[in-house]
């Protein structure tokens, strides 16, 4: 009760800052309607949680009365209303309405990674090597794809689905990461073509013609980048993105890319660089030496980072897209991986 009071308490004297952060240069309004905060918890915890904030606040458990599940991994805004939501070790997705309150349950027995909504139907990739096709009415169907895959993209009536790998060990005991994207007709749902790209490919989004790959590397030896499929699925490498952990995209073309290190305590340190999909120049921004930089989202005219130490309740702070800080929200839970702006 302290914590959601606390959180009131935040939102309120938020709603003066999102003022300054109400209109971009274009006129485009952010966050007129809250936003909404998922956090993955911790592995095994069952202490995921999904926060809305806007004119009220409310959460996940306030609506359906349990908890959301553990290690919560996305959540997409539906083309007709409402939300779907995937929980990793839960091995759920759950479909909402705009109060968050469940309208369909759906068990996998598979772990959900990353979901893509198309035609009517949400594709979710499934850890153990699939990708799910799952209709609203909750059933559905799986093909194979590569090992462990991640992020799902769609661009042009096809699923571009990362394959991490990573979970495997060789006689050496290294891990054998993979550097594959599938390419998935999603008429006939099946695999057409698997691309190579980087090592331990993570997060994956469309911009234009484009799909753009976040790879993860070895966490040693091969650092971290990114590369853009073109309209021909030929891939080139962006310059200037090493140390990559996530992206956002921001109006079409305009991508906010958090870029990783470490200092010399080993705490996580961001910085956010800005990538012109137009032309993949990259440029520096404002923001830099973030500390405890865990995940970035972006809405209309605002950027949310997401901050974490790994062991207590995360933030998330906002930025206008000429990187002026305006304030933070508490996350209410632990590890802030996606910010829904509404």
């Amino acid at each position: 009760m302290k914590n959601l009071l606390k959180f009131s308490a935040l939102a309120l004297a938020l709603l003066c800052t999102f003022a300054s952060c109400e209109k971009d240069p274009n006129g485009n309004h952010s966050g007129e309607e809250g936003v909404i905060i998922l956090c993955e918890g911790s592995f095994g915890q069952n202490n995921a949680t999904l926060y809305y904030n806007g004119d009220t606040q409310f959460s996940f458990k306030d609506k359906n009365g349990f908890a959301l599940g553990d290690t919560a991994q996305d959540i997409i805004r539906l083309s007709k209303g409402g939300y779907c939501i995937a929980v990793y070790n839960s091995k759920i997705l759950y479909f909402t309405d705009k109060s968050l309150k469940v309208t369909k349950t759906v068990n996998l027995e598979a772990s959900p990674r990353c979901l893509a909504e198309y035609d009517g139907y949400v594709y979710v990739t499934l850890y153990e090597g699939m990708l799910a096709k799952v209709a609203k009415d909750g059933s559905f169907t799986t093909i194979n794809v590569g090992p462990n895959p991640e992020g799902v993209a769609i661009r042009g009536g096809y699923a571009y689905v990362a394959n991490s790998g990573g979970l495997v060990q060789d006689a050496d005991k290294n891990y054998i990461y993979n550097n594959t994207v599938s390419k998935v007709d999603l008429k006939t749902f099946k695999a057409v073509k698997e691309i190579t790209v980087g090592l331990n490919p993570v997060n994956i989004l469309t911009a234009g013609n484009s799909v753009y790959v976040q790879h993860a590397g070895n966490y040693y030896t091969v650092s971290a980048g990114v590369e853009v499929i073109d309209a021909d699925d030929k891939v080139v490498t962006v310059a200037g993105l090493n140390g990559a952990d996530s992206f956002a995209l921001v109006g079409g073309n305009r991508m906010y890319v958090l870029c990783k290190g470490y200092d010399e305590s080993w705490n996580t340190v961001g910085n956010v660089m800005h990538l012109n999909t137009e032309n993949n120049v990259v440029s520096s921004t404002d923001l830099k030496d973030l500390k405890n930089a865990y995940s970035i989202n972006a809405g209309k005219s605002c950027i949310y980072l997401g901050r974490s130490d790994y062991k207590s309740t995360g933030s998330v702070d906002i930025y206008r897209l000429d990187d002026t800080f305006v304030g933070t929200y508490s996350a209410m839970g632990l590890n802030p991986r996606k910010v829904l702006e509404l």
